[in-house]
């Protein structure tokens, strides 16, 4: 017989797969008490589990990130920037541990893996959004820009959630207020280091001038032509020298001025204003009745034809025809139906128990 041939002879395997399950829905027919009490302690057990499992409760607080009325021209924000310097500067690795330690989150993983491990678990639980983002556009004089910023965190329960929302809110702001302190601080040294600067060299012309008209006077004391006309020259270029270095070191001074103003309306707040516009509590629910009603349908509907399958795959007894001819052995004849034939045991046929002990048949067989 050719490979062809041999294929072609094989019934199609729909075929093959609806015959064997069509013999398997037969042999758990026959023993379908054990797969209806199977199908529902595996229902029993899925509803239980989903009545048991905790749920999930989101808490968020919104943010408001205005420009103050001091503001000066700020570059464009996009929005994963901004969301970027949330979630990475503000809260930083370090603050959200202090938070962790403060609260004593996550002690057992913490113990076992790690502060990383920790506050990894802390992020997974926070969630940063940003939207009305007008930072992203060019800086306006007729409207300040503004940006939404949610601070959310999911727990299990609602409290321990919106108070974790409320806390890394606090972080953020206070975060915000010290990079703005730290700005005008440096800021403030920038402008002073400068304007030191600028003074010493104003003061270092002046004294140059001054050696110079000094040295005039002596040369013109001792009649010396040719010298007084050099210091005359220099004292001249020294005396520009001294104009155009104060007039740097005023428009130095009115600069830096302004920067310590920038920077004071930064240190106090105006520059940038992060306010508190709206919180969200998660109401504590129960999960409703319908829906463990609805799970143990689906998984009755599951289990009860997938524990068929496997009671009549693995059932041992022969039931009919069929089950002689899988073992390969002729099948002679059959008995007719009789009264009782339904009876599995003999002791449900009426037959009594034996009298003779256990070991009595070994005992002869020796």
């Amino acid at each position: 017989m050719a490979i062809a041939d041999w294929y072609e002879s094989e019934p199609p395997l729909h075929r093959v797969l609806a015959a064997e399950l069509q013999r398997l829905k037969r042999r758990a027919q026959a023993r379908w008490p054990l797969v209806v009490v199977v199908a529902v302690a595996l229902t029993a057990a899925v509803v239980w589990k989903v009545a048991r499992k905790p749920g999930q409760y989101r808490a968020r607080v919104v943010l408001a990130l205005t420009e103050g009325e001091l503001a000066g021209r700020g570059d464009v924000t996009p929005l994963h920037e901004l969301r970027d310097y949330v979630g990475t500067v503000l809260l930083s690795n370090a603050a959200l541990l202090e938070l962790v330690e403060r609260r004593g989150l996550f002690a057992r993983a913490r113990a076992q893996f790690g502060d990383d491990y920790a506050v990894q678990l802390l992020r997974d639980q926070l969630g940063i959004g940003v939207w009305r983002n007008y930072f992203q556009y060019s800086y306006s004089y007729d409207e300040r820009r503004t940006a939404r910023i949610a601070i959310a965190y999911v727990a299990q329960d609602p409290d321990h959630a919106y108070e974790m929302a409320r806390d890394l809110t606090s972080i953020v702001i206070a975060r915000e207020g010290e990079r703005r302190i730290e700005a005008a601080r440096l800021l403030a040294e920038q402008a002073r280091g400068i304007l030191d600067a600028a003074r010493a060299e104003l003061a270092g012309v002046r004294a140059e001038l001054n050696a110079e008209v000094a040295a005039l006077a002596e040369a013109e004391r001792r009649g010396e032509a040719t010298a007084v006309a050099v210091h005359r020259l220099r004292a001249a270029e020294l005396t520009l020298a001294v104009t155009r270095a104060q007039e740097a070191f005023f428009a130095l001074e009115q600069t830096t001025t302004g920067g310590a103003l920038q920077a004071a309306a930064t240190a106090a707040g105006l520059a940038l204003e992060l306010t508190v516009v709206d919180e969200r509590r998660p109401p504590r629910v129960e999960r409703p009745l319908f829906v463990l009603v609805a799970v143990g349908v689906f998984a009755l509907g599951l289990f009860l034809p997938l524990a068929g399958i496997v009671i009549g795959a693995f059932d041992t007894r022969v039931h009919d025809l069929e089950d002689v001819s899988r073992l390969e052995l002729t099948a002679l004849g059959h008995l007719p139906p009789f009264p009782g034939d339904d009876v599995g045991a003999l002791r449900g046929r009426g037959v009594p128990r034996r009298a003779v002990p256990s070991w009595w048949p070994w005992r002869w067989s020796r």
